[in-house]
């Protein structure tokens, strides 16, 4: 339906497009009741249409029954109160037309569907608005109907056919800003707000874009100016703060983004999205209480996200609360049945609780329904090892790699248990590929190290072991395994290397920091509307 509308809507406004570009070459108008309905009901920020209705005054006086109609497409009290404020211009009489009336009635009802999230029911209020000869208005509230349901680029080109057919119209250049940075063109879309800024040089949500914009060109401190103009211009702006929270973890600064975050439900405390976001930094900052109480809060207000759920029970099995983190699992896994991932977190919590049966079965589950996935043949084999089964051990971690020859998780299960089947000459060169693929893993140095000094290779060992204890220094186990002349030296300043201890996202992601862990959080952007941008976990 709404696909249709659009085709139909972009050959109406070709059709009327000779007449409507040469209004808009004059001077911009006084605003009609129509285009001020499709405002509203195109969802344009009320700061900006306010700054419309000021600085172009009124072609109408608004009567009771028009305000009725503002207020469902969702005007708020800034928008009435302006209205009998600004001037309104003698224009030659109009009678009212049985399609004029009709198409306020359509432009009303279809910005109350968007906003309540009813698109079939807005798609279908604007196609009866088109057959009331309302092309140009009925095209800025299409081109938000699309936006909201992430048509990025059907979207873009209802508004660039109407900004082709009037430049004039407004707010098209700011919601073609955004468009742009969804559809990753940045230079178009930095051009975009510089007309848009041109026209209102107070436009909050233009400089929001720009902050969107430059952070997308890895622009932090450009894009963080750009935040704080909309925050200054619209100090109860919810979005930007959310948004700028994103920014400042992108730049490491975790603090700051807690803080932004916090500033974000102090304004709407029902956002689950903040919630959970704020959830995931706590979570990558090792405040495991704070996440689990910003997950638990996100839950109550959207128990039906998957991703809050799975966040949640990985909080808690790393929290130790793996009884807790099952039930999560268990309820997960009924809203998601055929989900590998659910099935998968699920062995890792059973795992935690010691119901290694359980937890076979959920692995097994999970390499049936995704059989390109080495994980679950990875956390089989950790099964199996802990249990001392290595032939099936190794089996598993064989596996793995023939999906992913590259898994150093996969590489470092099969020497350590190479190691403990005191096959030396089998473990070096598996913990050595692990070592290389995850030079930031400190156990792994520790197991190579291990397998050094059985094999009698001596001087290598050493080697390892102070690689190890460079990366975690609080490892007294490994400074036991150092020979005695040599422990005094290991305990004082480690030579630098060029070795960056620091896994990087994708590493973290799939490391073998504890298995309990299960399947730590990293970070990616996923935005939804009518957020800008969103932090959300990505589980390997």
């Amino acid at each position: 339906m709404t696909f249709s509308i659009w085709r139909h809507l972009v050959i109406l406004l070709a059709l009327c497009g000779c007449v409507a570009l040469a209004d808009a070459q004059e001077k911009s108008k006084p605003l009609t009741n129509s285009e001020l309905l499709a405002l509203v009901a195109g969802n344009a920020l009320s700061e900006n249409i306010v700054h419309e209705v000021q600085s172009r005054g009124l072609a109408f006086r608004p009567t009771d029954g028009y305000r009725s109609q503002l207020t469902d497409a969702g005007a708020d009290a800034r928008i009435l109160a302006v209205l009998g404020k600004t001037t309104i211009f003698n224009q030659p009489a109009a009678a009212e037309t049985k399609e004029s009336s009709e198409l306020l009635q359509h432009l009303s009802a279809a910005g109350k569907f968007v906003r309540n999230k009813q698109y079939q029911e807005a798609a279908q209020e604007l196609d009866r608005a088109l057959q009331s000869s309302g092309g140009l208005e009925t095209g800025f509230v299409m081109g938000e109907l699309l936006r909201q349901q992430e048509q990025w680029q059907q979207s873009a080109a209802v508004y660039q056919e109407l900004l082709q057919r009037n430049p004039d119209f407004p707010e098209v250049h700011t919601k073609l800003s955004y468009l742009m940075y969804r559809l990753g063109e940045s230079e178009e879309g930095l051009r975009e707000t510089k007309a848009a800024l041109a026209r209102t040089p107070d436009n909050p949500e233009v400089h929001k874009n720009a902050g969107l914009l430059l952070q997308g060109m890895r622009k932090f401190d450009a894009g963080a100016d750009e935040f704080k103009e909309a925050l200054r211009l619209k100090p109860d702006y919810e979005p930007v703060r959310y948004d700028l929270g994103l920014l400042l973890h992108n730049k490491g600064d975790l603090d700051g983004s807690i803080a932004e975050y916090k500033k974000a439900i102090t304004l709407d405390p029902g956002d689950w999205e903040v919630h959970y976001n704020l959830g995931n930094t706590y979570y990558e900052k090792g405040d495991l209480a704070s996440a689990i109480r910003e997950f638990r809060e996100a839950k109550r207000l959207n128990p039906k996200d998957i991703a809050v759920r799975q966040n949640l029970g990985s909080a808690l099995v790393r929290s130790n609360f793996s009884a807790q983190a099952v039930i999560e699992f268990r309820e997960l896994e009924a809203m998601a049945p055929d989900s590998a991932i659910c099935h998968l977190c699920l062995g890792g919590a059973l795992y935690g609780t010691s119901d290694f049966k359980g937890a076979e079965k959920e692995y097994g589950i999970a390499a049936q329904l995704d059989p390109s996935d080495p994980q679950p043949h990875i956390r089989l084999g950790n099964l199996h090892e802990f249990q001392k089964n290595y032939p099936a051990a190794l089996q598993e971690y064989s596996r793995a790699l023939q999906l992913d020859e590259n898994s150093a998780e996969a590489h470092r299960g099969a020497g350590k248990v190479l190691l403990a089947k005191k096959d030396f000459a089998g473990a070096v060169p598996e913990l050595k590929q692990a070592a290389e693929l995850h030079p930031g893993d400190a156990s792994t140095h520790d197991l190579y190290a291990q397998a050094l000094q059985a094999s009698g290779n001596r001087d290598a060992a050493i080697g390892e072991f102070r690689q190890s204890l460079s990366l975690d220094s609080k490892q007294p186990e490994v400074r036991l395994r150092l020979p005695p002349r040599l422990k005094r030296r290991a305990t004082g300043p480690v030579r630098s290397t060029s070795i960056d201890a620091r896994p990087s996202p994708a590493q973290r992601s799939r490391s073998e920091t504890a298995y309990f862990e299960s399947f730590p959080p990293t970070l990616r952007f996923n935005i939804s509307l009518p957020k800008s941008a969103l932090i959300s976990i990505s589980h390997p």
